[in-house]
């Protein structure tokens, strides 16, 4: 009897969510036809009022040039101007023949402004945070791939060897400010580049190893991740992460390899680092193409040859390389469940098979590190902090683990998105950026001193008590719901995973874990967004008792905290008023 009164309860619950989802389905769609209906018409009139007064606007034009008499001469240039500004908002309203954008238009990306560190010097430049415009609105796989190391011709010149873009694929892909080049650099090198000068007393087993060895089938430390900001946004399609263009993904890999001054007989052992630039969260896919170029740069030196003294000639891709690069980029985003293969040449064919689901498609790569890394209480506990809008700070040597972690916690707050300071890994040079008065979510390869009101998770730390550090007064304000029926959930699970060291490539049941995890706390938002989307026309105060009642009492106090939010304010607002 218990039996069959649980199954229906469950029936019962999942015809109410599907009710409730179909009902908000209807709202939009009535919306939407109302808005489609008054939208033409107001586009209409509002397009032949400004072909009206462009036309007016010319003949006064014509008028006054054609007169002698040289007072008018002001009047024209008053309304030159407005006639220019006419125009360019009649070509705007064009509906229904939108503007196909260049994918690798020169012009497009440009720094917004520089921010003011708060310093003696008070230089400005770039922040890692700081926002960049490029538009691209066609479903390529990379925007571009980068070499980040130092330049030949600089090294020997001191001891401080800055890093720079040394490599562009396609040349001239896109246009960058100097700032944004320089903050680019510094966060693939975050506490500065460790160059060398080769010994000569080095074994032939060493110089065999950089120059031969520098190959990798798996994902280790090396493999790491930084975003920068994108302002030109589009607009949000199918379940994707990211789909709107919000964050530029750096999918990075560091190797070290060997390099020689022009003109001068001294190797030296300098760090490189392979870069895609992307707007697609499949990093998985990503990497097997890293880690296919490297082996096709192998291959290479061995049919070469290539020995140290050739070094100052071989170009910084190969051939191969370059044609790999090519035929990536020709490859366009495909559907969900779906399956692609990318044969290379010398090389095994790399599979890739899209999840059915797409919204969960960097929730393995980013939350196995996560999820294995931190016990579960002190992983909820953050996440509430984070969903609170606390200044979290990650701390490790380890830059693969760090930017993992940084960004599992933004991949786990979807439908919210941070609004706040996101970096996920911080360079010295810009270092003053966690004194921001601003919430902040990063992180930082060494903790420093005289950081206050931020919570700092010591990943490094063997002892698990000593993890979560923070002044009391910080630490005492996140509140956690008190019923716990999410967290009774996922902690059995949770408990699966490995915790001997962190999870970076887990096996399928492993994923499965993951993204039941990640499910689960999804499903946990659903009841929130459900009833803002139902809710849409009654007041804040009334809305917000609506979302309370879909709660237990015990929880109360903290989905208001979440309710006080920046956070919960803008997804309220893109719900209600995006149709």
């Amino acid at each position: 009897m218990e039996t069959q009164h649980s199954y229906w309860k469950l029936k019962y619950q999942g015809l109410e969510k599907e009710f409730i989802q179909l009902k908000s389905e209807h709202i939009q769609l009535k919306l939407l036809y109302e808005q489609a209906i008054e939208g033409s018409l107001h586009d209409i009139n509002q397009m032949n009022m400004l072909r009206l007064e462009n036309e007016q606007l010319k003949n006064t034009i014509s008028e006054l040039k054609g007169s002698p008499i040289t007072k008018k001469s002001e009047e024209i240039n008053t309304l030159e101007p407005n006639l220019k500004k006419t125009q360019c908002t009649l070509s705007h309203l064009n509906l229904f023949s939108p503007q196909k954008r260049n994918y690798y238009s020169n012009d497009d990306w440009y720094p917004l402004e520089s921010v003011e560190i708060n310093t003696d010097s008070c230089v400005k430049q770039a922040l890692p945070d700081q926002s960049i415009s490029f538009e691209c609105n066609d479903p390529n796989l990379y925007v571009s791939f980068l070499i980040i190391s130092v330049s030949a011709d600089k090294l020997g010149s001191g001891l401080n060897f800055p890093p720079e873009i040394v490599y562009e694929y396609p040349e001239s892909s896109f246009q960058l400010s100097s700032d944004i080049r320089k903050i680019l650099a510094d966060c693939c090198f975050p506490s500065g580049v460790d160059v060398r000068p080769m010994k000569l007393s080095s074994s032939a087993s060493e110089l065999n190893s950089l120059l031969y060895g520098q190959t990798q089938n798996k994902r280790g430390n090396n493999c790491y991740i930084f975003t920068l900001k994108s302002t030109q946004l589009e607009k949000e399609h199918g379940e994707l992460p990211n789909s709107n263009q919000e964050v530029m993904y750096m999918i990075c890999l560091q190797i070290e390899d060997l390099s020689m001054q022009p003109d001068k007989q001294v190797e030296w052992v300098v760090p490189k680092v392979y870069c895609f630039v992307s707007f697609i969260p499949i990093f998985e896919l990503h990497y097997e193409m890293i880690f296919s170029m490297l082996s096709l740069k192998r291959i290479n030196r061995m049919k070469s040859l290539i020995n140290e003294e050739d070094l100052g000639k071989e170009e910084l891709l190969c051939k191969d390389e370059r044609r790999a690069l090519s035929a990536y980029a020709e490859i366009e985003l495909v559907q969900d469940a779906e399956l692609i293969e990318i044969s290379i040449e010398n090389l095994d064919k790399i599979i890739y098979e899209f999840p059915e689901d797409m919204s969960m498609i960097d929730i393995p790569w980013l939350c196995g590190p996560l999820f294995s890394t931190l016990e579960f209480n002190d992983f909820f506990w953050l996440f509430c902090a984070v969903l609170q809008e606390k200044s979290v700070v990650l701390v490790s040597s380890n830059k693969g683990l760090l930017t993992s972690c940084v960004l599992g916690f933004t991949a786990l707050l979807r439908p919210f998105r941070w609004p706040n300071l996101l970096i996920p890994i911080v360079p010295n040079s810009v270092i003053d950026l966690l004194d921001a008065p601003v919430p902040l979510l990063a992180g930082i390869c060494q903790r420093p001193t005289n950081k206050e009101n931020i919570i700092w998770v010591m990943l490094d730390e063997p002892m698990i008590s000593a993890r979560i550090q923070g002044d009391t007064t910080t630490v005492q304000t996140v509140i956690e719901p008190a019923a716990s029926q999410l967290k009774q959930r996922i902690q059995n699970i949770f408990g699966l995973l490995p915790k001997k060291a962190a999870c970076f490539n887990p096996n399928p049941q492993e994923k499965m874990i993951i993204l039941e995890i990640a499910s689960a706390i999804k499903e946990y938002f659903s009841y929130i967004t459900a009833e803002i989307e139902i809710n849409r026309y009654i007041g804040v105060d009334g809305l917000q008792n609506k979302i309370l009642s879909q709660f237990p009492k015990e929880d109360h106090a903290f989905i208001n905290a979440v309710m006080q939010t920046q956070l919960f304010s803008n997804m309220r607002d893109e719900l209600i008023l995006v149709p």
